[in-house]
């Protein structure tokens, strides 16, 4: 990205330069955690969840044994080892429009747009609930909350470009 047409928080990647490194201070206006964790797709296209290497100050290294190339931070590990880990923020305990990630054991990648905030349409989720949803219905051991909010929101190119759900 153009450093001046985007303010990045957290891990953020593409083709192997990380533009953005781990937070530790993010703003009080984001609802993104220090040092929260980013999903990964390597150049193999191979995905996984990684994590910030605390003993590296500049925090663009992972403790997995993995290279970044392209990364997107989350705001909070929600599903470990098919564990709920949501924690006590936000978007853990009030309902409303998300978007999660997760891998299943097989290395399959599930994204999970829920709309809110609209009655008589959808109420949301808390992260709690979509980590549970990820994990019953869809196989999921390990998941991040991206986002919540009016930024959840999914494009598809079906073959043109359209907005699949209802932000709020």
């Amino acid at each position: 990205p153009d450093p001046g047409t985007a303010k990045l928080v957290g891990l953020a990647a593409s083709d192997g330069r990380v533009y953005s490194p781990f937070n530790d201070k993010p703003p009080k206006s984001y609802a993104i955690r220090a040092n929260a964790p980013a999903l990964n797709i390597t150049a193999a296209n191979d995905a996984a969840i990684v994590h910030r290497n605390l003993a590296d100050p500049t925090g663009c290294t992972v403790v997995e044994d993995a290279k970044l190339y392209n990364a997107v931070a989350g705001n909070e590990q929600i599903l470990t080892h098919r564990e709920i880990t949501a924690g006590t923020g936000k978007w853990d305990n009030t309902p409303g429009p998300l978007t999660v990630i997760g891998l299943t054991p097989t290395h399959k990648l599930v994204m999970l747009v829920i709309g809110g905030r609209q009655p008589s349409t959808s109420e949301g989720m808390t992260t709690r609930e979509a980590a549970e949803m990820l994990c019953r219905d869809y196989g999921v051991t390990d998941a991040i909350n991206l986002d919540g909010g009016g930024s959840s929101t999914l494009c598809m190119a079906d073959p043109a470009c359209r907005v699949v759900n209802v932000p709020v």
